[in-house]
């Protein structure tokens, strides 16, 4: 039976890179007929457009989907969805086309908390119509794959039949073979040497506290703004910021490195320090924490908002710190810019944990079993 995939963004966005593609080596090793469909492409993403145009591509997107699956009808195939296939749509509309089309066995996977941005929307219409899409599709579902322990916790609320728990995940070994390759490290846990990054921002022996994320995500550093402004006026350390909106940051002294899939890790490896700062919000409650993921495979502390899965991937005074408050988070980037030694042995553990729970050799066989099984459910 063929599994046809559709992420809900194209191969721009790391959700569907971590995943998806880096999935798809071992599903085709296993033998499993598959096809990957992106619902929506990168020009269709909102905030990056105006209205209209987000609109006109979301009315292209659902003809693209939608004529995608009909193709699938009378087919023995298996309907792999993350999130939702026709974003915006009702529950009803979606699920009755895929009826109609004989496709009733499907996969629901979400590594974010995709029902919240429904069901806690400011547009009364949309709690209206849309606040339990999600769940009926779950419900509906023969599997969920849940990123985390609060997604999978929704799912089972929603009366999902089935549930299983994969953790967002990077390929660790390549994250350390690459750092090898370079010898930016005598061995994986020595200190990496001054790099190219820390040239190009003035660097004087000052650590580099770094951030990857996206444009829409920027706002999240806003929330530690001054702590941001207060270490680099004294002197303590540098900030950089990958994929980041640089108009957002404007008057921050943070370098916006613009993010490239091809010198991501190259990147990342500049860095002595990673953060992940966020609000706590019920969306931010259901991330996956990936960047937090990204930082402690290259070895690297972190320093974290205690929010969702953050304080399941970070051990508090182990493997990073858990900061809720300005002061906290003053306090452990401080500490961790002046102790070279206490970076060293945090990002060892840090590593180690990676290596031990969020792993892509961890994680595959798992992937690969399931949907093996539902393909011949």
């Amino acid at each position: 039976m063929k599994v046809i995939i559709f992420p809900r963004y194209d191969s721009t966005q790391a959700s569907t890179r971590v995943r998806v593609l880096q999935y798809l080596p071992f599903l085709k090793e296993a033998g499993i007929d598959f096809e990957v469909f992106p619902i929506i492409n990168f020009d269709g993403i909102s905030g990056r457009i105006n209205s209209l145009a987000f609109w006109k591509s979301r009315l292209k997107s659902y003809y693209r989907v939608g004529r995608r699956l009909f193709k699938e009808k009378g087919k023995e195939s298996l309907i792999h969805i993350h999130s939702e296939l026709f974003p915006f749509m009702p529950f009803w509309l979606e699920y009755g086309y895929l009826l109609l089309l004989g496709k009733k066995k499907y996969i629901i996977e979400l590594d974010d908390a995709w029902f919240h941005r429904y069901n806690a929307n400011n547009s009364i219409l949309i709690r209206l119509f849309l606040s339990k899409k999600i769940d009926l599709l779950m419900r509906h579902s023969v599997l969920v794959i849940a990123g985390n322990q609060y997604i999978a916790d929704r799912a089972k609320l929603a009366g999902a039949k089935c549930i299983e728990i994969i953790p967002t995940v990077v390929d660790v070994e390549k994250y350390m073979n690459y750092l090898l390759s370079l010898k930016k490290i005598k061995s994986i846990y020595n200190k990496k040497v001054r790099s190219s990054l820390k040239e190009a921002i003035n660097y004087k022996s000052k650590p580099v506290i770094g951030w990857i994320g996206t444009p829409s995500t920027t706002k999240f550093l806003l929330t530690i703004k001054n702590i941001i402004t207060l270490m680099n006026d004294n002197g303590i350390a540098n900030f950089v910021a990958i994929g980041a909106d640089s108009y957002q940051l404007r008057g921050l002294p943070v370098t916006v490195i613009p993010w490239n899939e091809e010198n991501e890790l190259e990147t990342l490896s500049q860095f002595d320090i990673g953060i992940m700062p966020l609000s706590d919000s019920l969306f931010e409650r259901g991330k996956c924490g990936y960047k937090l993921i990204q930082y402690m495979a290259c070895g690297l502390p972190v320093v974290a908002s205690p929010v969702g899965v953050n304080s399941s991937i970070v051990v508090h005074n182990e493997t990073g710190f858990l900061a809720s408050k300005n002061d906290e988070w003053l306090k452990y980037l401080t500490l961790l810019c002046s102790d070279l030694e206490l970076r060293n042995r945090l990002g060892q553990k840090g590593l180690i944990r990676v290596n031990e729970l969020y792993s892509l050799r961890v994680t595959s066989p798992k992937y690969v079993s399931l949907l093996k099984n539902m393909s011949s459910y």
